[in-house]
């Protein structure tokens, strides 16, 4: 059973080590099911920053479910991502790192989810009313 509110998380996905952030309210029993949301930065941005700026912890702690925010991808997966290394997501561009890893993408988001079902009661049929 879960029992840290906010943990850091890494999976490997192909060649990269991907992260996430998951927040678990401090309601969260894994007695009964709850809803798994996944919350994603805009461009240039980071997990902690989605967590600090959107409201969705919070949230979260109101409503009773799980959320991840994901880390998008960086040109230099060795660098932090700062202004001249940006997290972004596939925008169909394929002018990004990010478009041009697709399949990774996908399969970082299924072993997000596969990780978090492992440990919790998630409610795979339900969703939050956001």
């Amino acid at each position: 059973m879960l029992k840290m509110p906010t943990q850091e998380r890494t999976i490997n996905v192909g060649a990269l080590k991907r992260h996430y952030v998951l927040h678990v309210p401090a309601s969260y029993t894994g007695q009964e099911p709850v809803p798994l949301v996944l919350m994603f930065h805009g461009a240039a941005g980071t997990a902690q920053a989605a967590i600090k700026t959107t409201g969705w912890v919070e949230k979260a702690e109101r409503e009773g479910f799980l959320v991840v925010f994901p880390e998008g991808t960086r040109p230099d997966p060795d660098k932090p991502p700062l202004l001249g290394n940006p997290q972004t997501w596939n925008d169909g561009s394929g002018q990004s790192p990010a478009s041009r890893a697709t399949e990774l993408i996908w399969e970082f988001f299924k072993r997000q989810i596969k990780r978090v079902r492992g440990g919790a009661c998630i409610d795979a049929g339900g969703a939050a009313k956001v």
